[in-house]
C-alpha cells in the first residue's frame, strides 16, 4: 500500500483512451475513487 500526497488541480471524467487530460484540466477521475495524474511533479 502506498500513501502519497497528490495535487489534483482541476479534474474531469476520464476514459481509458486518454493519453493526456483535455485542455484546461490537470487530472482525470472516475468520479469518486481514482484520480489519474499525468505529470510526475504532481505527486510527492
Amino acid at each position: 500500500m502506498f500513501l502519497a500526497r497528490v495535487l489534483i488541480g482541476k479534474t474531469c471524467i476520464g476514459s481509458s483512451s486518454m493519453k493526456v487530460p483535455p485542455v484546461g484540466f490537470d487530472t482525470t477521475t472516475d468520479g469518486q475513487h481514482i484520480f489519474v495524474v499525468y505529470h510526475d511533479a504532481s505527486a510527492y
